[in-house]
């Protein structure tokens, strides 16, 4: 286990972090940017997870159409795929790849304010698989209902 602001948590072993640098070099963009795409697709989705984020708490089919399709998706996709959905054929860069290692040691999604809480790991793999199977089904419509649905899980496991 490792500190992270004062709480444990767990990191990801080494099979998850090998899937993780995979998957993110798989979803980077074309264009040079010098971000990790797909760490931008897991945060946007643990945000809509989170209970903390305030907005349409109460009903789960307006937060994610409002907040996570129409405000964080779209944002991602016309910041880095604004010529559609090209996939990078280069690896990721140093700096990159410190991020996703970076991340691969604290996979938290909500610090837990009584303790140590080790379903945080297996719910971020869970948002982790949500994402993969929504960006290779490349980001379209058909695809937003089966992530509502998996993600609408961890969000039930969260409140």
């Amino acid at each position: 286990m490792k500190t992270v602001y004062g709480y444990y948590v767990d990191p990801l072993d080494y099979k998850q972090k090998c899937q993780l640098v995979s998957l993110c070099d798989e979803f980077q963009p074309y264009t040079n940017v010098s971000e990790v795409v797909f760490l931008e697709v897991i945060k946007a989705a643990a945000s809509f997870c989170s209970s903390s984020y305030y907005p349409f708490f109460t009903d789960k089919d307006k937060r994610f159409n409002e907040l996570l399709i129409n405000k964080f998706m779209a944002k991602i996709k016309s910041k880095y795929y604004f010529n559609g959905l090209k996939y990078a054929k280069r690896p990721l860069t140093n700096k990159q790849y410190a991020l996703v290692l970076k991340k691969c040691n604290v996979p938290i999604i909500r610090i837990d304010p009584k303790g140590h809480n080790p379903a945080q790991k297996e719910l971020f793999v869970k948002i982790v698989r949500a994402c993969r199977d929504y960006m290779r089904a490349k980001m379209s419509k058909q695809a937003e209902q089966n992530l509502f649905e998996r993600l609408c899980v961890v969000l039930d496991a969260l409140s």
